[in-house]
């Protein structure tokens, strides 16, 4: 790889935060002048400083080194990301993650009409959204009804 890829990448992930090569290198624990010699391409960083940045900046090594960030999607940075939060955070995540996938099914439903008229009893029947709403708001009833008496 290049020396002026990882140059660059350096460079623009430290000043995408607005940091000083000063504030880079203590949060690295290494000098400033290591910082400059990596972002000039005078001097490549080991790989123990590069798993750092990685770590700081929440992307691959592969992305500081080849800019790729192909390999690097939303999934991957989320996984870095919760694996670094304790039990009692993973389990906020996963509650919201799955508030965000309910209102999602919701918004689904509420959007696409044909949903209902599939389950209807005349397949010519259609639906306003005030009546999509009613039924959903319905729907929504019963599932807090089942949830509280199956203790969920």
């Amino acid at each position: 790889m290049a020396q002026n890829k990882i140059a660059q990448q350096i460079q623009s992930l430290r000043t995408k935060r607005d940091w000083t090569q000063d504030q880079l290198a203590e949060r690295l624990g290494v000098s400033k002048q290591s910082v400059s010699n990596w972002e000039t391409g005078l001097k490549s960083p080991r790989m123990g400083a590069l798993q750092k940045m990685a770590d700081i900046f929440h992307v691959s090594i592969g992305y500081i080194t080849d800019g790729d960030d192909f390999d690097q999607s939303i999934d991957q940075k989320i996984t870095i990301l919760i694996k670094k939060l304790n039990k009692d955070r993973k389990q906020r995540v996963f509650n919201f993650i799955n508030t965000q996938l309910y209102e999602q099914e919701k918004e689904d439903i509420f959007n696409s009409p044909n949903a209902l008229a599939a389950h209807a009893d005349n397949i010519d029947q259609t639906y306003s959204n005030k009546d999509i709403k009613k039924r959903t708001d319905f729907l929504e009833e019963e599932i807090k009804k089942y949830n509280r008496k199956n203790g969920k």
